[in-house]
């Protein structure tokens, strides 16, 4: 786990409303407070590691490397095809709110390329962007046909305009997420859509502070959004709110999914003789795609699609 000293860490005012109001709500495992605007509510680490040091965080062992910061082996199969699973529930999220055709579409942190992938092959013309060079050049392995891009949505060219922005688990980790609205909604045609999650504060409130997964991992994350926080956000840069979703598991620390005795010991027996990924590929392919985002029960994951326009 990180530690950062005080001369790695800077103050800031609140990135939506800009005012200096804030109060201490949490302290997380790492040391850094997490606090929240008294003016407009939203909530983000103060003081945070300065902008120079974030983009250490990504390198090469954060998609490899589990830990408090980064992921299990981002590059195994297996993680793939669960990458491929998650890009079909969000396209059929998409489908619900009546979003069936857009022409051209951009993936901000796009990681190893999976939802790029798929968006060619439905027939967009696509381009992904992520500031880790290694899951681009990973990305670029993988999918020869999609243009893979290693930088930020600043080094993108500002008259390329798009049908259709993604960027999925994505906003909790800038610096500035009002830069990056208003870069969006730059970059967006009239009547685009912006579709974006990010681990839900309102379901921080809900199971308690102390209790929530999202204070207690991924200490990367510099910013923590409520649904209304991203509304003004999108009013403040010229979109509305068009969906608002929540899914994933309850957020509570510790949860796990339980499994029977006798499944965990096929699964490792699976695993064992290299079968498990290829049976699990034969199962996803024989049932029909389904999601867990519902409009009625907060949960940790929150989804937003924005449209551009009024």
């Amino acid at each position: 786990m990180i530690r950062w000293t005080d001369t790695q860490l800077v103050e800031c005012n609140c990135n939506l409303c800009g005012r200096r109001n804030d109060k201490v709500i949490f302290e997380r495992p790492d040391g850094l407070r997490v606090v929240q605007c008294g003016s407009c509510g939203l909530v983000y680490l103060n003081p945070r590691p300065k902008d120079d040091l974030i983009p250490a965080l990504y390198d090469s062992n954060y998609f490899i490397s589990p830990s408090s910061i980064g992921f299990d082996n981002y590059f195994l199969d297996d993680v793939r095809q669960g990458m491929f699973a998650a890009s079909k529930r969000r396209l059929l999220v998409l489908e619900e709110a009546g979003i069936t055709a857009f022409d051209r579409a951009l993936e901000v942190g796009c990681g190893t390329g999976e939802f790029c992938h798929i968006l060619h092959k439905m027939g967009a013309e696509v381009t992904g962007i992520d500031i880790s060079e290694s899951a681009i050049t990973e990305a670029r392995s993988r999918y020869k046909t999609v243009p893979f891009h290693i930088g930020s949505i600043e080094n993108l060219d500002p008259e390329t305009k798009y049908d259709a922005v993604f960027a999925y688990e994505l906003i909790e980790h800038l610096t500035d997420p009002n830069a990056f609205f208003e870069r969006v909604s730059g970059l967006l045609q009239e009547n685009g859509f912006f579709c974006l999650t990010t681990p839900s504060f309102e379901c921080a409130e809900r199971v308690g502070f102390e209790n929530w997964i999202g204070f207690s991992t991924s200490l990367e994350h510099l910013y923590f959004f409520s649904s209304s926080a991203i509304g003004r956000y999108a009013s403040k840069h010229g979109m509305h709110v068009a969906c608002k979703l929540y899914g994933g598991g309850n957020g509570l620390n510790g949860y796990k999914v339980k499994r029977s005795s006798t499944r965990e010991v096929i699964r490792r027996i699976l695993s064992t003789m290299h079968l498990l990924v290829p049976i699990r590929r034969i199962r996803g392919s024989m049932r029909p795609i389904k999601h867990n985002y519902q409009s009625e029960e907060i949960r940790h994951n929150l989804l937003m699609i924005l449209c551009k326009g009024q």
